[in-house]
């Protein structure tokens, strides 16, 4: 969805590059902040990116149909935001939004999280949705067969790197409640105007711990240095 992107980039102010480095999983950027994102690329060799010193250089790859280009862009993106100012702010977890909210609801979930099993018996029905389906899973092609029954929406930002989320974005209804979830989440007024109620992503708390879990190649819920934050439409 070309129009986040652009809006997106109207809101950062260009800064110098402090340091950038990528994992099997994650990416992390430094510049007036730590932005993250998911690694949705091939590969983690960034050293061909490392020439560029200013945030614009790379968040303008958002662009790109290179899925590393595209994960680099939103960890850009996400270090040079503003702080978010007049909203309701949390420190709960994704999951532990989707048990609130989905109690006796009809759920659904565009990304295997971790917490599947777990939300499972807590909500009155749960649909998760994977272009990779796993046992249990429906795949993303039968979405539009589930969203008009769907109440609670938890999405992987990931579907803002991957090009899916226009697709996603088409589908809602007037009764939604969407949640964006994932260290890859703008967390920007932006997004509120592109069907988002409620963003749910990370904010790096211990940059120097967090850049050196990221040598440890681990998952990003297994790393230390960071804490959940929420901004409430």
């Amino acid at each position: 969805m070309k129009a986040i992107f652009e809006k997106l980039l109207k809101e950062i102010k260009n800064s110098s590059i402090v340091q950038m480095k990528a994992s099997q999983h994650m990416i992390a950027i430094e510049s007036t902040k730590v932005g993250l994102a998911s690694n949705l690329g091939d590969s983690n060799d960034i050293s061909k990116y490392l020439t560029k010193k200013d945030i614009f250089s790379v968040a303008e790859m958002i662009f790109s149909d290179n899925l590393l280009e595209r994960s680099l862009a939103i960890a850009a993106i996400n270090s040079a935001l503003p702080n978010i100012k007049n909203r309701e702010i949390t420190a709960e977890n994704g999951y532990n939004l989707l048990e609130r909210y989905g109690a006796d609801k009809n759920v659904g979930v565009i990304g295997h999280f971790p917490f599947v099993k777990k939300l499972k018996p807590l909500v009155k029905n749960l649909y998760v949705f994977e272009l990779e389906p796993q046992e249990g899973d429906i795949s993303a092609e039968q979405f539009s067969k589930y969203i008009k029954d769907i109440d609670i929406l938890g999405m992987t930002a990931t579907t803002l790197i991957n090009n899916t989320y226009e697709g996603i974005y088409n589908q809602f209804h007037e009764n939604l409640k969407t949640i964006m979830i994932g260290p890859s989440t703008p967390m920007s007024d932006v997004m509120f105007s592109f069907g988002v109620d409620v963003l749910s992503g990370s904010i790096v708390t211990d940059g120097e711990l967090f850049f050196s879990e990221m040598d440890k190649n681990l998952h990003f819920r297994e790393t230390s240095g960071r804490a959940p934050f929420n901004v409430f439409k």
